[in-house]
């Protein structure tokens, strides 16, 4: 599972001020408001490249002067320039299409779920084949079961799970329910958007501690990412029971994450509830200022459940999803690099030797193998494993055969 933080000002505190809490927290991923409301600018994003944050959530509203998501969608994406900053800085996109919408609030179609699914469907396809889209799903469960209708339409859905003392307890209302609804009635990724423990009476950085346990204990098939809520001064946020700004000790205790493998007991699934967390095993811990930190001794199995297999044309470009240590989506050419053949591109040259992959790995003549602008890789098992198995094929001979300069 990818962890992360959701930003909600660019203003208070400045993004500068925000940023060694991001470092501190070793983010993988930040999920912006692209309002201009928010005063985020879309120039943060080689701001977070520069953090090696690999993933951003561009969280698209369709509350601003109550207009229309796919309007929004064009305006935040598209004329603010969201989607070109981060494709320029290398980042993996995620486009989530609204916050909750039942919530009298936020949502434009509070009182009208089918006409909220129409309005995300008539976005989504300004978006899709450029980024992931997700469907911001509503924190009550009678608006989330009127939602069916959108799950054809995107690449995942989106949700938040607060609670008092865990995620998903009472104090989250029936976000625990609509997180078991989403597991039983589809199949789609879920990334949470917005996570936090409210619990004033406790110092922040054992609630961190608490998230990243209750975090291991859920699908890690299912739900991809959790994004803290928040890096604020807002003085909104810091009144009784709605406390979820995060300080250095709390980031640095997210910092000292480890994960369970997919192996692990989950007591999240589609018919459990998500708030009983007692059930599982009891981790090992470690302390980190002053509060026990989740240390599993495993570390997330070697694949991604979001990297799709290749197709029967290797050629053909893959659908986009979120990068790993192991694989990373290249957006240009709409191709992907994993485990030895990344970790090959990466140490020996990247780009500018090798040019950007033009097709996924496939077998040819009984051998693994994957073309680039400027070199096609060989996997030889056992042949040369300080460079990760892998042997460019000799084209310039190969080239020069073809053109019978040499027999």
């Amino acid at each position: 599972m990818l962890l992360g933080v959701a930003l909600s000002t660019g203003t208070n505190p400045t993004l500068d001020q925000q940023w060694p809490l991001v470092a501190a927290m070793r983010a993988e991923v930040v999920r912006v408001p692209v309002s201009a409301d928010f005063g985020i600018p879309p120039q943060i994003c080689a701001d977070l490249a520069r953090l090696r944050v690999g993933t951003v959530i561009l969280q698209v509203d369709n509350t601003t002067a109550r207009r229309g998501m796919a309007q929004a969608a064009q305006e935040d994406l598209f004329d603010r320039g969201w989607l070109a900053a981060a494709t320029a800085a290398g980042l993996h996109i995620l486009c989530e299409m609204g916050n909750e919408p039942s919530n009298p609030d936020y949502g434009l179609r509070a009182n009208d779920p089918a006409a909220q699914c129409a309005d995300i469907l008539t976005a989504a396809p300004l978006v899709r084949g450029r980024a992931l889209v997700a469907a911001s799903l509503p924190t009550t469960l009678d608006y989330a079961q009127h939602m069916a209708g959108v799950l054809t339409g995107v690449d995942a859905l989106a949700l938040h799970l607060y609670g008092g003392q865990h995620l998903g307890d009472s104090a989250g209302g029936e976000q625990a329910a609509v997180l078991a609804w989403a597991l039983s009635n589809s199949t789609l990724p879920l990334y949470l958007t917005e996570i936090g423990i409210a619990d004033g009476s406790v110092p922040i950085a054992t609630r961190a501690a608490t998230m990243l346990s209750d975090l291991a204990r859920l699908d890690q098939g299912r739900v991809k990412l959790a994004c803290v809520f928040t890096i604020s001064e807002d003085e909104a946020w810091h009144r009784p029971n709605a406390d979820y700004w995060l300080d250095m000790p709390a980031c640095q205790v997210f910092g000292a994450r480890t994960y369970q493998s997919s192996s692990a007991t989950s007591v999240v699934s589609s018919d459990t509830n998500p708030a009983s967390f007692e059930s599982a095993p009891a981790p090992t811990v470690q302390t980190v200022n002053g509060v026990q930190v989740r240390v599993t001794g495993t570390t997330p199995p070697p694949t991604h459940p979001l990297v799709p297999q290749a197709p029967a044309d290797p050629f053909a470009p893959i659908a986009a999803f979120l990068d790993t240590a192991t694989s990373r989506y290249l957006i240009q050419t709409g191709h992907s690099l994993s485990f030895g053949f990344k970790a090959y591109w990466e140490q020996f040259g990247g780009l500018a030797i090798f040019g950007l992959p033009i097709s996924e790995e496939f077998q040819e003549n009984g051998m693994t193998v994957q073309y680039f602008e400027r070199a096609v890789f060989e996997y030889h098992t056992g042949a040369w494993p300080e460079r990760y198995n892998v042997e460019l094929r000799l084209l310039g001979t190969a080239e020069a055969k073809r053109m019978g300069y040499v027999k």
